[in-house]
């Protein structure tokens, strides 16, 4: 996950490696992401030809290190972010990674995540009901139920409307020739998505910081 956050943070342009710390480190929650995790990441990358390293100067005169994503890095980034299935299609913060970058991803890709996270919620929106079903519990156990309940019909609601705007991009699209298209909207656009932070989401759980449905 964190090797894609920083494929990801790459996706608007050459960033210096502190900006990826801070970057990645605050889609996480984090303040930032230490020296350890970036750097062999970075360092793994440029093995692979998926990003480019140049030193360039900086305000004072010291040589600044600047990273750039390749196209093999974007098809790379693109082929891992495609696949969504299983216990990914639980996971939160995974399901947010790939919305934010429906802009970059393929009607098919963008149909099939949808497809899947909607088979994960709607699924527990039934064991919700039937426990609250056979078991009716008293009190705070009936409230815990009644939110879970809850929580899944509001995070239904937002994939049938993340559908709808995928529906209408594609509409849009056609309508203007060659001019860009949804799938072609700012890139930018998708790292301002992926930086709202998981517990603002409608499908995050309650804690805010939880990572799987």
């Amino acid at each position: 996950m964190r090797d894609l956050l920083i494929l990801v943070n790459l996706l608007p342009g050459p960033q210096y490696g502190y900006q990826l710390k801070k970057q990645a480190g605050l889609i996480l929650g984090d303040e930032e992401l230490h020296n350890n995790v970036v750097y062999p990441v970075l360092h793994k990358a440029e093995k692979q030809k998926w990003i480019t390293r140049k030193v360039v100067p900086g305000r004072r005169g010291q040589k600044r290190i600047q990273y750039a994503l390749t196209p093999l890095g974007k098809e790379e980034l693109i082929r891992r972010v495609s696949t969504f299935a299983g216990k990914e299609a639980a996971n939160d913060e995974a399901f947010y990674l790939r919305v934010g970058l429906f802009p970059i991803l393929s009607p098919e890709v963008r149909r099939n995540v949808l497809q899947a996270r909607e088979l994960v919620v709607s699924k527990l929106g039934q064991r919700f009901g039937a426990l609250r079903s056979e078991l009716d519990p008293p009190g705070f156990g009936r409230e815990v139920l009644a939110f879970l309940q809850a929580r899944t019909r509001q995070a239904l609601a937002w994939l049938k409307r993340l559908r709808g705007l995928r529906e209408a991009s594609k509409v849009a699209g056609k309508g203007r020739g060659k001019q860009k298209t949804g799938i072609e909207t700012s890139r930018a656009q998708s790292l301002a998505f992926l930086r709202v932070q998981p517990g603002s989401s409608p499908a995050a759980n309650g804690s805010g910081r939880g990572r799987d449905l």
